[in-house]
């Protein structure tokens, strides 16, 4: 890059010393004595002449004579010399100054396509701009991660070059911007303030506001993007789910592919060999869903979904799944005996389910189910402190369902009316078309154009009730918070004198569907699984061990490794699920420099040069040829 000058300058004492030195020396020359003059008739007529250009000749005079004008140089210089002389130029190099480095350590930076990665180059562009600093800068250095994390802050240079050796990318999404936006905190007032953003710039927007606000802050700005351009397949979508009806895992994964059409294969994997495999044809610019249906095991599994030769980024090759084994779940049915009819037939059906059906007043300790349901039976038959006990059981996990019969209305227990959230029911008989409330896990896929109900109760519900179906539009099944547990009211009654509903092919879904989301609270698999980034929350502080082997006590962590967690029930899997980080072709605004064009001092810096001791010099060398002159005259 090449120097440019900025500015000059010149004091103001020099040009007065100039004047002050030089027109006495000219006056002293037009007034010295004058040498004694003889006239002679022969030339008396040049004389004449003479006389008519005497102005001429006191500039003749002047510049003839080289002493006066070597005198008159080097009072010159010595004005310039007493005014300090400098030139401002603008040229290639760091000064002192404050150095923010934001460094973009997201999952697409552990991309090939730049030997050996996109995150080892950054590292080494950090490091060589730290390294050619001056020892006096600051230097903090800010990781653009799921959540920016501030690894140094205004320490010197070689303290920053010693951090960058530790820093590593994560297996999740980054927030560039936020991580930006933090770097105007380290803003320095003595110092000029220099911030370096090294990214591959997947996502561009948002950018250009960002260097406003710098500049406006009193930034000078780099952005360095660092990408090879690489070609990559993803799994950027991944479902899990249990069928209780036959126990077996549903797998589907998303192979979305950023280059040309190709051959994807997807290989199962569970302790490292294959289960199941399939291959499809993964179109340019699309996405191609493969799915799997997987034998119910009865142990707890570590499945690897898996995508062979994925691209330049492998992070997204694989999906990993924890599929907890599917225990029995416990189920308590309180009802007379000739009733539920149907409701224990589907039920008993469940492979999944062990059921126990109980008339009262003689029943088992809720505590020793899962779900507790409250069908058709007498309310006097109920023992008092009864629903005190499924409500304590609720609150501290449980769950509790209760189909609405004939004689739901007579129930007295205060608890069974607080369970529900319920202060009064309204009973119609009348014909009426149910329809899905859509949202809800419990709900999902059902269809219901064909039910209908005769009889049926209305409940008034609060916000804190989640509506399940509705019929007349009004809420009619509807689930509840209570405590750590579930309360779920059903106004549908599925026996024959109530609905239809016992006759569609909804009806076993939906109490499938039910029963599996009132084991965890979630949606299957949810649990167990998450897209890295993801902020686990414990109740307490708590081992868990990561993918890499190292144990964090914490109640929370961030799940920001791909592979499988240790957690102190279980195990978690943890997937890079993000179509934007997979696609790592990258943005392109006037902004960036391209890696292979940016070097550390490439920045235009002002420095001042100063003239004074060269022209004392020079000085120096005019009044040695001023006196040589002096001795050849023999005036000295």
């Amino acid at each position: 890059m090449a120097t440019e000058l900025s500015g000059v300058g010149l004091g103001q004492a020099g040009m007065l010393a100039f004047l002050l030195l030089t027109l006495p020396l000219i006056i002293l020359y037009i007034l010295k004595p004058k040498p004694k003059k003889v006239r002679f008739p022969s030339v008396m007529f040049i004389e004449m002449l003479l006389r008519k250009s005497r102005f001429r000749n006191f500039l003749e005079r002047i510049v003839k004579d080289p002493l006066l004008l070597l005198q008159i140089l080097v009072i010159l210089l010595i004005s310039a010399a007493l005014a300090m002389p400098y030139a401002i130029l603008r040229v290639p190099g760091i000064e002192d100054e404050n150095i923010v480095i934001v460094l973009d350590a997201s999952a697409s930076m552990k991309a090939s396509d730049v030997h050996p990665t996109r995150f080892a180059r950054s590292v080494a562009i950090a490091d060589e701009i730290l390294s050619k600093s001056t020892p006096d800068s600051k230097a903090s250095i800010i990781l653009a991660a799921n959540t920016p994390a501030l690894a140094l802050s205004r320490s010197s240079p070689e303290t920053a070059r010693q951090v960058l050796k530790k820093l590593s990318a994560s297996d999740a999404s980054s927030s560039l911007n936020d991580a930006i936006s933090l770097a105007v905190d380290f803003k320095s007032d003595e110092l000029g303030n220099s911030v370096y953003v090294i990214s591959d710039f997947n996502d561009v927007s948002g950018i250009e506001a960002s260097n406003s606000i710098l500049k406006h802050a009193g930034f000078t700005t780099e952005w360095v993007k660092v990408s090879g351009g690489g070609e990559n397949i993803g799994l950027t979508e991944s479902v899990l789910e249990h069928n209780l009806l036959d126990g077996s895992v549903f797998i589907s994964v998303a192979a979305a592919n950023f280059g040309g059409t190709r051959e994807c294969a997807v290989r199962i994997r569970q302790n490292g060999n294959v289960i199941d495999s399939k291959n499809a044809v993964c179109p340019g610019g699309g996405s191609t869903f493969i799915e799997f249906n997987i034998p119910s095991a009865g142990v707890d599994r570590k499945l690897t979904v898996s995508l062979e030769d994925g691209g330049s980024l492998p992070v997204d090759d694989n999906v990993y799944l924890f599929v907890p084994a599917q225990k029995k779940q416990k189920i308590l049915l309180l009802g007379a005996e000739d009733s539920n009819k149907f409701l224990k037939l589907m039920l008993q059906s469940m492979p999944d389910v062990d059921l126990t059906v109980q008339v009262p007043p003689i029943i088992p300790k809720p505590y020793e189910f899962d779900v507790v349901i409250l069908g058709e039976v007498e309310p006097s038959l109920i023992l008092p402190g009864t629903f005190r006990d499924i409500q304590s059981h609720v609150q501290e996990g449980g769950a509790f369902i209760a189909v609405a019969g004939d004689r739901i209305w007579a129930v007295d227990s205060p608890n069974f009316w607080n369970m529900l959230g319920l202060s009064w029911l309204e009973y119609r008989e009348k014909a009426s078309n149910v329809r899905v409330v859509q949202g809800h896990p419990s709900v999902k896929d059902l269809t219901l154009d064909n039910v209908l109900v005769e009889k049926y109760f209305l409940p008034n519900v609060t916000k804190d009730h989640t509506p399940l179906m509705t019929a007349d539009g009004m809420p009619l099944n509807y689930i509840r918070r209570d405590g750590e547990g579930y309360a779920v009211f059903m106004g549908l009654n599925q026996e024959p004198e109530f609905s239809n509903f016992y006759y569609s092919s909804s009806y076993p879904i939906f109490w499938s569907q039910l029963l599996e989301y009132l084991k965890t609270g979630r949606e299957a698999g949810e649990t167990y699984n998450y897209p890295s980034g993801s902020l686990l929350l414990l109740s307490s502080p708590q081992y868990v061990g990561t993918p890499s082997g190292v144990w964090i006590n914490s109640s929370r962590i961030i799940l920001d490794e791909a592979g499988f967690y240790s957690l102190p029930h279980g195990s978690a899997g943890v997937s890079l699920i993000d179509l934007a980080e997979s696609n790592i072709t990258g943005g392109q605004i006037d902004l960036l420099m391209d890696a292979d064009g940016f070097f550390a001092g490439s920045a235009m810096v002002s420095r001042e040069f100063h003239f004074q001791n060269i022209l004392l010099t020079v000085v120096l060398a005019f009044i040695i040829l001023d006196v040589s002159l002096y001795v050849r005259r023999g005036l000295v």
